[in-house]
């Protein structure tokens, strides 16, 4: 009995954590809203940026903080300010920016460019 109850409370944190990621991937790939849309571009930046904390956000102009708000929500509880006043910044620019040359924003240096218009900056 020892040994079963040593297994499941050893097992317990690695399941949860399983089960949490599956969730979080389904989530992401079987929804095409406008969201999901969102948590797919930003998938691969997420990993790249700490779990709390606060990061700049630089975009298109012209976007109204639409952008903005729903990178925010992607990236929940991640704070991502409208401004590029801090040491990480994020870039989310249109798609069609196939070339990369929106990863070139002034003032910030490039870390890495995700593709599809997303970028991590760090303050220049």
């Amino acid at each position: 009995m020892a040994i079963l109850l040593l297994c499941m409370v050893t097992l317990h944190p690695t399941l949860h954590s399983v089960m949490y990621l599956v969730f979080r991937v389904q989530s992401v790939v079987s929804d095409n809203d406008e969201v999901s849309r969102v948590q797919k571009r930003l998938l691969l930046l997420r990993y790249a940026l700490p779990r709390n904390g606060v990061v700049g956000y630089v975009g298109d102009p012209g976007d109204h903080g639409k952008e903005h708000r729903l990178t925010q929500y992607a990236l929940a509880p991640l704070l991502v300010d409208d401004t590029p006043n801090h040491p990480l910044v994020i870039g989310n620019f249109d798609e069609a920016d196939a070339d990369g040359a929106r990863c070139k924003y002034k003032g910030l240096v490039p870390i890495f460019d995700f593709g599809h218009g997303v970028c991590l900056f760090q303050a220049g």
